[in-house]
């Protein structure tokens, strides 16, 4: 009695140029050679941001090229400005606010980290796959029924920055495989999770409902 159907993107809205990427790390101050880690998402207790820094630090320590980019506002900006200072992790924590040019923003990532307690079926998700941009994320919500484990992306226990450390690191340290997710993301979003597909599962869910049903038949006949 029950179908469900994924959250879908704009495939032709959201599509990676590598034209684009000097660009887009320019505009928020990131070096050629920085290797960037984004995130995208409201400034709330549960995207648990403070667990993404605590992990970015720890990384930082091994890689000094590494950068973080949380896109995002909300009530606890001060706070997680607070926890950049007392991590000591200085200019490497970009924290631009608000920021409505998503598709810009991916351009200058070099890989997306959710690390949220729970979501619905997040769209930052979608977006990053989409983007083709490679993703670690918890297991949060509707996550992990986008993005297959070991097949779309890397994903994790909910509220371990270790975990969250060693998939960073797998990603960062495997990047042929780390590439062959992202490319797999984005067909999976050409494929099931457009905008197109999504709608034609809609009318087929209608269409068998009229299919079994006279007096549906006779009213919208």
């Amino acid at each position: 009695r029950v179908t469900t159907i994924l959250n879908a993107i704009d495939a032709r809205q959201f599509r990676r140029d590598p034209a684009c990427e000097a660009e887009a790390r320019a505009a928020l101050g990131l070096a050629p050679g920085d290797v960037v880690i984004g995130a995208v998402g409201r400034l709330e207790p549960q995207k648990r941001f403070d667990v993404l820094l605590d992990a970015f630090a720890s990384l930082r320590r091994a890689n000094a090229r590494l950068r973080l980019v949380i896109a995002g506002d909300g009530s606890l900006r001060s706070e997680l400005h607070q926890q950049c200072r007392r991590l000591h992790l200085g200019d490497s924590v970009v924290m631009p606010g608000h920021t409505p040019d998503v598709v810009a923003l991916h351009h200058a990532f070099d890989l997306f980290a959710q690390s949220s307690d729970y979501e619905g079926t997040p769209n930052a998700v979608l977006e990053a796959m989409a983007m083709e941009t490679p993703i670690v994320a918890t297991e949060a919500g509707g996550t992990a029924e986008l993005v297959h484990a070991g097949q779309h992306g890397r994903i994790i226990p909910i509220g371990s920055a270790d975990a969250l450390i060693a998939a960073i690191q797998s990603a960062l340290a495997t990047p042929a495989a780390t590439r062959a997710m992202a490319e797999q993301a984005r067909r999976r979003v050409e494929g099931e999770l457009s905008f197109e597909t999504r709608v034609r599962r809609v009318e087929a869910i209608y269409q068998e409902m009229a299919d079994s049903s006279p007096a549906l038949r006779e009213a919208y006949a």
